[in-house]
């Protein structure tokens, strides 16, 4: 697949375009390496796999089912009181929402694939941290974004929610932390953009 052109992106988040997710009466998979740990110590993969395409002001996501090689995005989905993961060979999207005080951690695993994880901030008030989960795998940690104190609560007050954007391309990875309401891109919180090989 080739690259993304990250700047199409930057200009639709910038200009307010649509991220529009279509679950296609599929069900996320939720899967581990390890037995789903009780809350709040839980680490699991909670995803739908997707085909994105980008047409009219809008990046249009429509869930596929996990097996499908033509997939080039992932949702993490997020549980209460877990940290959810999801990955993606490069080049893709990682896409996560419902960010009102939870975390965004970004890893590269041992085979090269990148990983997202949607950490929870529940109602034990810590969040839970996949770090030692991914590392103990031989995984490395790339970004980490905490959305508590960095989306304005003014936005949060007017119902809208963060979300995280990774655009995953073979040696960089850009990630867009923004705030949507009703699908529609309200602001772009910060555009980072890290090495894959960082670490």
């Amino acid at each position: 697949m080739p690259a993304i052109d990250v700047q199409t992106v930057k200009n639709l988040l910038e200009g307010g375009g649509k991220i529009i997710f279509n679950r296609n009466n599929i069900s996320p998979t939720k899967c581990s390496m390890q037995a789903k740990l009780p809350a709040p110590l839980g680490t699991f993969d909670n995803t739908l796999m997707a085909k994105a395409t980008i047409a009219d002001n809008t990046i249009k996501m429509v869930a596929t089912k996990d097996n499908d090689l033509t997939a080039n995005a992932v949702n993490v989905l997020y549980e209460d009181q877990y940290a959810t993961t999801g990955s993606i060979k490069p080049p893709g999207y990682i896409f996560s929402d419902s960010f009102g005080g939870c975390s965004f951690y970004l890893f590269r695993g041992p085979m090269g694939n990148i990983h997202g994880a949607h950490a929870s901030r529940g109602n034990h008030g810590q969040v839970t941290d996949p770090t030692s989960y991914f590392t103990n795998r031989g995984g490395t940690l790339l970004y980490t974004w905490h959305s508590k104190g960095n989306i304005p609560e003014k936005r949060l007050m007017n119902y809208e929610l963060g979300a995280v954007l990774a655009v995953v391309n073979a040696d960089v990875t850009d990630i867009f932390c923004i705030t949507t309401k009703n699908q529609k891109v309200t602001s772009v919180i910060s555009h980072e953009q890290v090495s894959n090989s960082a670490g």
